[in-house]
């Protein structure tokens, strides 16, 4: 009796094994898998809230310190301006009115100029008013104004029609922070923005040949060197229903490439992104 009975369990084990014990296994690790990837994404979820509410907090800031440094100070110079001038009036010194009037000219341009480039940080109006094409192409030909040694070039290989109106200001903001960490970080000499569209797709490319970075190191929720502008990039291009890849290492510069399926992009979804 026991060896017909080892003997079935020999024989019956391996079956009941690979039907089904081996199943429960693989289900159990694979559930485990999921939990640790669920934690680890609502790890960089929390992080990532937490960064965009302090980045948030210091861009109100940079906004006050901005109205109160720059248009404070010009607001106050055309009060003592304007008094002075209507001094001159009343002293019948026209030449000294004279200059008083062109005085508080040059600070109302002054003054206009950096409530032209508040509100631009804001909210781009070029993209309502002109289209993305020419607001990208704004934005490009202020870096290559601010940023002389970085060449930059553009194409665009779509038409205002091609682009969806909720995908434009998530596009203009990946490219402005592409931009941006290209300026601020890659050492770069050269760069490419491109925007085409391909069989009912949008594809979005930044290249730069910069030092390049470690992807891991700037998306990792626990890295010490990672930052805001990526993350938020990634989380911009996803909630707008796209896909973005980021190719690059140490020595290789840097590629960013965001494709949106714009026959299937929720208009909803695309619209809270800003």
């Amino acid at each position: 009796v026991m060896g017909d009975a080892l003997l079935l369990i020999v024989l019956v084990f391996p079956t009941l094994y690979r039907f089904s014990y081996k199943p429960l296994l693989q289900h159990i690790e694979r559930r485990k898998q999921a939990e640790t990837e669920l934690k680890k994404s609502e790890q960089r979820l929390r992080r990532l809230s937490n960064q965009l509410l302090t980045a948030q907090e210091i861009e109100r800031r940079e906004i006050a310190a901005g109205l109160h440094d720059e248009m404070g100070p010009k607001i106050s110079a055309l009060k003592f301006r304007v008094e002075a001038a209507l001094q001159a009036m009343n002293g019948k010194d026209e030449l000294d009115m004279e200059r008083q009037c062109r005085l508080i000219v040059k600070t109302f341009q002054e003054l206009h100029e950096e409530i032209r480039v508040i509100s631009k940080n804001l909210s781009p109006l070029m993209i309502d008013e002109l289209g993305l094409r020419p607001a990208l192409d704004g934005l490009c030909d202020s870096i290559r104004s601010a940023f002389p040694e970085i060449s930059i070039e553009t194409e665009w290989a779509v038409t205002e029609n091609d682009l969806p109106q909720p995908l434009k200001i998530v596009i203009y903001r990946v490219v402005q922070e592409a931009l941006a960490n290209m300026t601020r970080h890659s050492r770069a000499t050269r760069g490419r923005v491109s925007l085409r569209k391909q069989k009912g797709r949008l594809f979005l490319e930044i290249r730069d040949n910069g030092i390049g970075f470690n992807v891991d190191d700037k998306l990792h929720p626990q890295s010490a060197d990672s930052g805001i502008g990526l993350p938020a990039m990634c989380e911009r291009v996803t909630h707008a229903a796209g896909a973005v890849t980021i190719d690059s290492s140490p020595g290789n510069g840097t590629t960013i490439i965001a494709v949106w399926d714009i026959d299937r992009t929720p208009p909803d979804r695309a619209e809270t992104a800003e």
